[in-house]
């Protein structure tokens, strides 16, 4: 399964590569009809301090694809510290999701580095649900370390929603496994929790 996944995928890309400059794939979203850079926000969290992606991590990251692609990042919202699992307490992404949705705003696109940075969400219909919104507000969702992109295709949808499972897996086993050292360490005397003051 996971084979015909990435097999899918390089598809995907060697017809993305393939395809002339200013061609739209089918399903995609109409681009630009000027040369001017597309107005873009881009939305950056991290769940803790020893994340392997900082938000300056996904900045460059974001700011090269802008650049690639014909971007402008005009806004930006960050959550730190929030975790992904919900919409609980991600301030950044509410207020992102009420601008999206807003008559004018000041953005046509958003971008995130990849699905787990939009939300490690248990139901993976959540994260779609969100992204649904967007679009259907007209406000593109550009996965940017994604091969995927900005492309609406259905098998980009079918893959899109296997990293959303995915996403939703890795933080169900990672809560596992951490469970589980913390439970051997307490039976080998060690206390476990906050500091004592």
């Amino acid at each position: 399964m996971a084979s015909k996944i990435r097999r899918s995928a390089r598809r995907l890309s060697k017809l993305r590569a393939g395809r002339a400059e200013g061609e739209v794939m089918p399903h995609s979203l109409p681009t630009s009809s000027s040369d001017a850079p597309i107005r873009t926000a881009q939305y950056l969290r991290m769940s803790s301090e020893n994340q392997r992606y900082s938000t300056e991590n996904q900045r460059n990251a974001i700011a090269e694809y802008a650049r690639q692609h014909g971007y402008q990042v005009v806004a930006t919202y960050v959550d730190v510290g929030k975790s992904g699992l919900s919409l609980k307490g991600r301030d950044a992404l509410r207020q992102l999701l009420s601008d999206a949705l807003a008559a004018e705003r000041a953005f046509d696109a958003t971008m995130v580095l990849d699905g787990s940075r939009w939300g490690r969400f248990q139901n993976p219909d959540q994260a779609a649900h969100y992204e649904f919104l967007c679009r259907q507000a007209g406000l593109r969702v550009i996965y940017c370390a994604e091969p995927f992109g900005e492309d609406v295709a259905p098998i980009t949808t079918i893959v899109k929603h296997l990293k959303r499972v995915m996403a939703g897996e890795f933080s169900r086993e990672l809560s596992t496994k951490l469970a589980r050292a913390h439970r051997q360490q307490a039976e080998l005397g060690f206390r476990q929790g906050a500091k004592l003051v």
